[in-house]
């Protein structure tokens, strides 16, 4: 059964087969303003699969349930024992970047992750505009 190792909110973040990088880690979201458009990324490792294609869904959602940003895609998996590693600490990273993300309320907004149709999370994080009060 898969499992989500890591879900971290970043200024940027990029994944490939060789490494990942993640800078700006955010512990907040703090846009200028609110309402107001902001950019940031996600990073997400899905360890424990199977070999073969799996369906993996991201959706982030405002403090109302509105969905902001969603992506997903088919992403393929093959277990590679000449790492030497259990299959349970090995894996995929999954990066976004959600480019001009419109925030119109102050307030805890959530991210799920839906592996194969297992819905993981909500993966939460407070978003407020730095000149509001």
């Amino acid at each position: 059964m898969p499992k989500i190792t890591h879900f971290i909110y970043c200024l940027n973040s990029i994944a490939s087969d060789e490494k990942t990088d993640v800078s700006g880690i955010l512990s907040a979201i703090t846009p200028s303003h609110i309402p107001g458009d902001f950019s940031f990324s996600i990073l997400c490792s899905i360890m424990n699969l199977s070999d073969g294609f799996h369906d993996i869904e991201v959706k982030f959602l405002s403090p109302s349930k509105k969905v902001l940003a969603k992506l997903d895609g088919v992403v393929p998996f093959t277990f590679d024992q000449k790492l030497n590693v259990p299959r349970e600490y090995m894996g995929v990273n999954i990066s976004a970047n959600f480019q001009n993300i419109f925030f119109e309320e102050t307030g805890l907004y959530k991210s799920f992750v839906v592996v194969d149709g297992e819905e993981f999370g909500p993966f939460e994080i407070y978003a407020k505009g730095r000149s509001n009060e």
